[in-house]
Order: structure tokens, then sequence, then C-alpha cells
């Protein structure tokens, strides 16, 4: 039988569809209740059976590694995640075929990575930080913040003290990560899927991300059922209730790729128009001859999205004009922004002077 389409609720948001487009959005994606699942597998598999019941799974994580051992915790956690999570699902497959450059995977499997390696999409799993320190040419970073069972024994983050590593930020192994994971929530729309706002992993991972950036600066939203809707809406995120979530995500992947497409680069020429800079600065033109200066682009492109204003100091001749105009905007340009860029007019500062008296 076919498979009935299931209506989106009405109004269609602009927002979330607008962000898509321009490949802004960062789509998380939890694990419904099947991290409860596995938590009463693994009660059930301990000595304490009883008392385990209804416990969250850092709690039943943390018991079962210290009364038995983290090798029969992570075969135990494999074995099911290699059962019942081993092939996508039509939610994973839907998250594939959108038009996305930010993925946060929640889950400990592969099947996000899976959809996306038969869609043919060109994507970067990150499971440790050190691996955001280096520059990707991929069209779409894919974090995973708890880890994954094809990776080391170490990255699976299971216990509590574990899970709050990540939260925290605690040390060099956990802080690139999590700074990467502010950013994008304070700087660009978010999309929950087959997210629990009653889990307390995700509700201390989300209180992680976002405790720098207040409710009215942020965009969040989260596909739900009705019963869930003013959960969400407590933490300040704006629930669209659907009753099919893949459904709704080929909609809105549909919707996203009718709006017109904003310019995907600053035009000009393959070469700078003078190779041999001497002491002039370089421009956007010269985009192409800019080297040794990336961390900075990436450092200072974070900072533009993330907060309202940012000032560049430094002494003359240092090099900030060629920062902005060689490395900045062409970088906000290629992330589909439309960088504008203005000097002030000659003899214009004592107005400025003026005005502030």
């Amino acid at each position: 039988m076919p498979e009935q389409s299931i209506p989106i609720s009405s109004p269609f948001p602009e927002a979330p569809v607008k962000a898509v487009a321009r490949g802004e959005a960062v789509l998380g994606l939890g694990t419904g209740s099947r991290r409860q699942q596995l938590a009463a597998v693994l009660a059930t598999a301990s000595d304490n059976p009883a008392g385990l019941a209804g416990r969250s799974l850092p709690e039943v994580a943390r018991y079962v590694e210290a009364t038995q051992s983290r090798h029969d915790l992570l075969r135990t956690v494999r074995d099911w995640v290699e059962t019942h999570e081993a092939q996508p699902t039509p939610l994973h497959k839907a998250v594939a075929g959108l038009p996305l450059r930010h993925l946060v995977d929640l889950s400990f499997s592969t099947q996000l990575e899976v959809a996306l390696q038969r869609a043919k999409q060109d994507f970067r799993q990150v499971v440790a930080d050190v691996e955001l320190a280096y520059q990707t040419t991929h069209a779409i970073r894919l974090l995973k913040p708890y880890g994954v069972i094809t990776a080391l024994d170490e990255s699976l983050l299971l216990t509590e003290q574990q899970v709050s590593w990540r939260h925290t930020g605690a040390g060099h192994n956990f802080a690139r990560m999590l700074t990467t994971l502010q950013e994008w929530a304070a700087d660009r729309p978010w999309l929950w899927v087959d997210v629990d706002p009653a889990d307390p992993t995700w509700q201390a991972f989300h209180q992680a991300i976002t405790r720098h950036t207040a409710p009215r600066h942020r965009r969040e939203f989260a596909l739900t059922v009705p019963e869930q809707a003013a959960a969400w809406q407590a933490y300040g995120v704006e629930p669209l209730v659907t009753a099919n979530p893949a459904a709704w995500l080929r909609a809105l992947g549909a919707a996203a790729a009718a709006l017109p497409q904003p310019p995907t680069a600053m035009p000009g020429p393959l070469l700078g128009r003078r190779p041999y800079k001497f002491l002039d600065y370089y421009t956007e033109e010269d985009a192409d001859l800019f080297f040794g200066r990336a961390s900075w682009i990436a450092q200072l492109t974070g900072m533009i999205r993330a907060t309202p204003l940012v000032m560049l100091l430094g002494q003359s001749g240092v090099g900030k004009t060629s920062l902005l105009r060689a490395g900045v905007l062409p970088q906000l340009a290629q992330d589909a922004y439309w960088p504008v860029y203005t000097r002030p007019a000659c003899g214009i500062g004592p107005r400025f002077s003026d005005a502030w008296k």
C-alpha cells in the first residue's frame, strides 16, 4: 500500500524552511525511548534489577561498570545497539535527504551514517574533540557527542561521570566540541527530532549548549506529539506537532528546495588582480591567494555569527583589513550570508563625536 501523506502543522513554519534552504539549520537527532530501553536491558542483566528499575541510562551504566566491568558494560551496549539499531529507519533516511550541513546525533549507533552514505552525501563524522581542530572540505559535519559503537571504547560516554565530562567541557578532551555546540546554539536555528524532553541526559545536554545564550536569542523547534508540546515550550522550544516526523521532514525538504537560492559565493576572478601585494591589503578578489589564517577566519566568523557585535582590534599594518576582506567576507558569503563591507567617509569622525555628545 502506498504511504499516505501526513498533514503538516499549519501554518508551515517559515523560519526552519529558510534555514534549511540556506544550509544554516542544525538538526539534533535523539533516540526517542530507546535510551531508556537500553537502561532497562542493563538493569535486568545486573545483580540489582529491582533497585535499578526506572533509573536513567547513566545511572544504570555507572552501577554496571562498578559491579561488573567496563568491558561487560560495553559488550552489552554494543550487542543491543547492533541488534536494535543496525539499519536506518525512514526517519534517518528523511534526515539524510535534507540539504543540511550541521548534524548532531545523540545516539551510539551508525544508522544516520549509513543513511547518509546511501544517499551519497559527503559528510565527516566527528567523535573526538581533536577532530574539530582540522579544517574539513566535507559538505556535512556530523557530531556524535556521546560516541559511537564503531569507535574506540573510550569514546562511548555512558556513565554519569563520563556524560558530565561532555556537558561541562572537562579538560582539553571535551572543551572543543562543547564550544562548537554552544556556537551552533547561539547563531543557528535548531530542529530537534526524535527527542524526549523528559530525558534527563538531553535536558543536561541542552542546558550545557545553551547556558550562554538567552532564550530570546535562540531559535529552536521540535517535532513532537501533542502530549509533549507544553514540555518543549518550557525549554523555549517551539513545538511542531506531527504524527509522522519522517513525512514532515520530507515535506520540509521539498518546501526548502522550492525557495529561491541565495548566492553561494562572492563573484571574482580566478586569480588575484595583484599577486605580489607588497604593503597593500588583500581584498575579496584575492581570496585565492590569502593563506595561513584559516584558524583566525574560522574563529572570527564563528564569533560574528554568534554575537550581535564583534570588534577586531590591532596595530596598524598587522593585517586586520586583509583578514576581513580576503578571509572573513568570502567565508560568510560561502555560508550563504550577505556580507556588507563599509568604511567611514573622510572627516566623518568629528560628526560621530558630535553625535555622542
